[in-house]
């Protein structure tokens, strides 16, 4: 395993080349894209949902005299929505930077949810880029009717990285730019909807990045959702990308019951063949186990059925309870082992 001071999510350098691309390329596939959709007189599918954005990328407002629209929670760092943590949204797949855009596609999400995605697969290290920008503008407390300026090396060096070089930066900058492509479409268990993009828009200069959320998404999915507590730093030390959804996944559960090996597949957006699920689930659950027993202590698979798919997974939850925020909740906030207010509950799988 490498050298946890170089994780990031799980090893920085060792990541990096499944995701290692030519940023000139990706930014040559976004302007295409970008024209594609501007040239469309009747917008199908979820580009419908998610209209094209009107304002000039890097522009350091969205709009004059708008009405004030604060990024919610922003006393609560390192809480994020369950739609992203209890989905294939943010897949264990590695990003294929050769396929062309996913068309809109209902994504697996647990709950009586609806979740549709168009855009480029994201994956794990996405997850990890787009959590940081969450961060950030709680951090500023920002209005997202103006614009947040970051430097890269700093993603680079909040995901953990021991180099922040150009390579670093390129990969940073390509998975900004799939956040910025990616639209979603959601419906929440308490009616409410909204549809944007996970980034509203992204721009760079020689003085850094310009990112802009989208409030169409970013208001309900992270002002109405359900918002869960992730320790994003014990998960970088997790070698595997099926581990750290694993670890997020887990973070968000009390009560677990035996799922099948089909379900767990589909929920984590595994997409080799079948067959490998079994022992890449078992390899990744003895990680958490090392690395976060207060997850889980133990599993047990039913591998009585000559189909895989239909195995079942049974896991024994540590200690550690699910932290987080019902924002519709009437319970009253709680104290945390840190002392911190929280909303805290039973949340079964």
């Amino acid at each position: 395993m490498p050298d946890a001071a170089k994780l990031a999510p799980s090893s920085c350098d060792d990541s990096f080349d499944d995701w290692s691309d030519e940023a000139a390329r990706v930014e040559t596939e976004t302007r295409e894209l970008r024209e594609r959709i501007a040239a469309k007189s009747q917008p199908q599918g979820l580009s419908a949902l998610v209209p094209v954005l009107a304002h000039a990328p890097g522009l350091p407002t969205l709009a004059a005299n708008a009405t004030p629209c604060p990024i919610p929670f922003a006393h609560k760092p390192d809480h994020f929505p369950a739609f992203a943590i209890r989905s294939a949204l943010f897949g264990v797949a590695r990003p294929d930077r050769t396929a062309a855009t996913l068309p809109r596609t209902a994504m697996k999400i647990q709950g009586n949810y609806g979740l549709e995605f168009e855009g480029p697969r994201l994956g794990m290290f996405d997850k990890s880029v787009w959590e940081i920008a969450v961060n950030m503008a709680k951090e500023q407390s920002l209005d997202m009717n103006e614009g947040m300026r970051s430097s890269l090396s700093e993603f680079a060096k909040r995901m953990g990285c021991a180099s922040t070089g150009s390579r670093v930066i390129d990969l940073v900058w390509d998975s900004l730019l799939r956040l910025e492509q990616s639209g979603v479409a959601l419906s929440l268990p308490n009616g409410k909807s909204g549809s944007g993009h996970l980034l509203g828009s992204v721009s760079k200069d020689s003085g850094g990045a310009w990112i802009h959320f989208d409030p169409g998404l970013a208001k309900p999915g992270l002002g109405i959702d359900r918002q869960f507590c992730i320790d994003t730093q014990r998960r970088r030390t997790l070698e595997s990308t099926l581990a750290q959804w694993l670890h997020d996944f887990l973070s968000s559960h009390d009560q677990g019951k035996a799922l099948t090996m089909a379900y767990m597949r589909e929920l984590c957006g595994f997409d080799a063949q079948k067959k490998r699920f079994p022992e890449r689930l078992a390899q990744a659950l003895d990680q958490l186990q090392a690395k976060a027993p207060g997850l889980i202590v133990k599993y047990e698979m039913d591998d009585s059925s000559r189909d895989s798919d239909e195995w079942a997974i049974s896991i024994t939850r540590g200690g550690e309870a699910a932290s987080f925020v019902d924002p519709l909740s009437a319970a009253k906030p709680q104290r945390s082992p840190g002392g911190k207010p929280t909303t805290r509950s039973r949340v079964a799988l």
